[in-house]
């Protein structure tokens, strides 16, 4: 009888620790992925991006598992450039955006390597850039506002990172913070594209690469703590789901940390009778 006992009360702290009742919090991601490619295939997948290569000289191509863009000086962005541009990812309402990947720039040279994110209104739009002629340099344009600050340019892949908030953007690169810039472009967005890519205005060709390029979202309510409501696919074909990492860490409980003594407590007071 008393072993019975005994496992019984083991089963039912089992089945409290495996369905999460007791008051250990699971973490349950807030974040919602929208949007990735890693180029691995080696072929440019048109549900994902547009292809937009300007001037004679200026190239993009996908191999070995990564974005190459070739670019050529043709006096300036509109007359000479390669990149890439998302197709529409609907987001709805958001508490922050995050678009991740990995860059490095070769050999710079007088170019610039790009990436940003543009929403459907004026105005809409945060951009960062490694600026080569007269830097190195790096360049934040948001808005109708820009700034700038001298940086080295990374000639090797490094993992780079910018997170939008309604009223903020954050840089981060290796893992590291390189600014805040504090602006309220993007709020009201609640659809965006993305470009990668370079430019350059003299005749020396530079190679701008990126890969591993992901967009992920956190929605602006959930229907519980730490459940997210159902956001909406993108438009590249990535449905939009919860995130098997990172995101906010929350939970719920059924079992109290009461409870949880007293299972304790009278698991041990049959184990000494036992004995």
């Amino acid at each position: 009888m008393k072993r019975a006992t005994l496992l019984l009360v083991y089963l039912l702290l089992g089945s409290c620790l495996n369905m999460g009742l007791i008051g250990f919090y699971r973490p349950v991601s807030a974040e919602n992925f929208v949007f990735s490619d890693d180029f691995n295939d080696n072929r440019l997948d048109a549900a994902k991006w547009i292809e937009d290569v300007v001037g004679s000289g200026d190239s993009y191509r996908e191999e070995n598992g990564e974005a190459e863009f070739v670019i050529f000086g043709h006096g300036g962005w509109e007359k000479g450039h390669s990149a890439l541009v998302s197709r529409w990812i609907e987001l709805g309402s958001w508490k922050s955006i995050t678009i991740s990947g990995r860059w490095k720039f070769t050999d710079p040279h007088t170019a610039e390597m790009v990436m940003g994110i543009d929403g459907p209104a004026e105005g809409q739009h945060i951009w960062v850039h490694y600026v080569s002629w007269n830097g190195p340099k790096i360049t934040y344009r948001y808005g109708n506002a820009s700034k700038s600050g001298h940086r080295e340019i990374p000639e090797h892949y490094v993992p780079f990172k910018l997170v939008v908030y309604p009223d903020r953007f954050e840089f981060w690169e290796s893992g590291k913070l390189v600014t805040t810039i504090q602006t309220d472009c993007m709020k009201n967005a609640e659809r965006i594209r993305l470009t990668i890519g370079g430019w350059d205005a003299s005749p020396l060709r530079s190679h701008v690469y990126f890969d591993d390029v992901r967009v992920s979202y956190e929605p602006a309510t959930t229907s519980n703590p730490g459940e997210t409501t159902t956001a909406t696919g993108s438009s590249s074909g990535v449905k939009a789901s919860s995130s098997p990492t990172g995101g906010s860490a929350s939970g719920r409980g059924i079992c109290g940390p009461g409870i949880t003594l007293l299972i304790s407590i009278i698991t041990a007071t049959f184990w000494r009778r036992r004995k």
